[in-house]
């Protein structure tokens, strides 16, 4: 049986891996929603279970990362910056994604 600790751990787990497959493979957040739900809350592969979920609190988590998305990239960006520089093919990956790409140091 599955613990309410480890349920809200793989939700947490789980909404990270659904937010990176839908930033990945430019799925729509219900369409990966419904297949993390649906085929990796509790599923077993080759001999692997996986942790069942708290489907509510997943849920809470992308609509949340989802709806704010904005504000957390720029605040990841600003973030990141200061400690990694920007190389040539990171600037390419942002133009093509529609977004400027991060400055390096502080932010007006």
């Amino acid at each position: 049986m599955t613990s309410n600790k480890q349920m809200k751990s793989a939700s947490r787990l789980y909404a990270v891996q659904a937010l990176f497959q839908m930033e990945a493979s430019a799925q729509g957040m219900n369409e990966v929603r419904d297949q993390f739900i649906n085929h990796r809350f509790g599923a077993t592969y080759e001999g692997q279970e996986y942790v069942d979920g708290n489907v509510e609190l997943f849920e809470k988590l992308l609509f949340t990362a989802v709806n704010q998305q904005a504000a957390i990239d720029q605040m990841t960006d600003r973030a990141l910056v200061a400690k990694w520089p920007m190389h040539d093919e990171h600037r390419d990956h942002w133009r093509r994604r529609g977004r400027p790409a991060p400055r390096r140091g502080p932010q007006p």
